[in-house]
């Protein structure tokens, strides 16, 4: 019996088109042949219920498990990536710093100054890109639970050798795929996709400001604290030589956002690593 049930399914594979036009008018050769119906024998179901079994296995609760395994680790980046907004702001802080004691009075353009707004509006577009969010109910609990029920049949009747008791556990798992029909992961998976890639665009939006923002601060020099700060007077002394130049020394600590800045350096490099 064992190499006739084989036997059976090897037809059943080459044959199962055919079998699904018994007893319908079939077209060959531009005639018309009435296919003769046919019972099916406990051979062939047997075969039948294996065959769907596994094929339900390999492919709806395979991609239910990949579906359901992709939408927990895209709430998991969105839930990282929400943790790091503040790195955002801590950055425009250092920016603004830099910008508005720089040495250089073209740092503190517009453009660089709309680098600054940027980065501080950082956070808030983050947290409302990159919601919590969970998956539905239904399928980490009922769904989850028929999905592993199935799953633990199959591999129980895999294991068996028994002729008779194999065909009765393919049948067994047969009826219990059909639980599996209201399980579909797909609509849950497009939803936390949607969500997913717009916290991707708002994040990656922000670690271009951020780009930007190490540029310009590379290109503004800052005055040091612990020494003077000499500028250019704006205009020479009446009582000195036209072609001398007047220099104003400015004491050290007395530019407040000069120490702002020397504060939030240690903070800017150990976030800017973190994001």
């Amino acid at each position: 019996m064992k190499i006739h049930l084989y036997t059976t399914l090897l037809c059943f594979l080459t044959l199962i088109t055919c079998q699904k036009l018994t007893g319908k008018q079939v077209k060959m050769k531009g005639k018309q042949v009435k296919m003769k119906e046919t019972q099916t024998d406990p051979d062939t179901l047997c075969i039948t219920n294996l065959v769907t079994a596994e094929f339900t296995l390999n492919n709806k609760v395979r991609f239910f498990d990949q579906q359901i395994s992709r939408i927990q680790s895209q709430i998991f980046i969105m839930e990282k990536k929400q943790e790091k907004k503040n790195g955002f702001f801590i950055v425009a802080e250092m920016l603004d710093a830099i910008t508005s004691t720089s040495i250089s009075p073209s740092c503190s353009n517009s453009q660089n100054r709309d680098v600054t707004v940027d980065l501080s509006e950082c956070s808030g577009r983050i947290v409302a890109a990159c919601p919590v969010l969970s998956i539905n109910e239904t399928l980490t609990g009922v769904c989850m639970d028929l999905v592993l029920g199935y799953k633990a049949k199959v591999a129980e009747c895999e294991k068996l050798v028994d002729l008779n008791l194999i065909c009765d556990c393919w049948a067994d798992t047969v009826e219990l795929r059909k639980g599996l029909d209201g399980c579909s992961a797909f609509e849950e998976s497009q939803r936390i996709l949607k969500q997913f890639n717009q916290c991707k665009s708002e994040f990656s939006a922000c670690k271009k400001a951020q780009d930007a923002a190490s540029k310009i601060a590379g290109s503004c020099p800052v005055a040091n604290l612990d020494k003077p700060v000499i500028f250019p007077s704006p205009s020479p002394s009446p009582s000195s030589s036209s072609s001398s130049t007047q220099f104003t020394t400015v004491a050290p600590s007395t530019s407040n956002k000069l120490q702002k800045f020397h504060r939030l350096r240690l903070r800017y490099y150990k976030n800017i690593f973190n994001i």
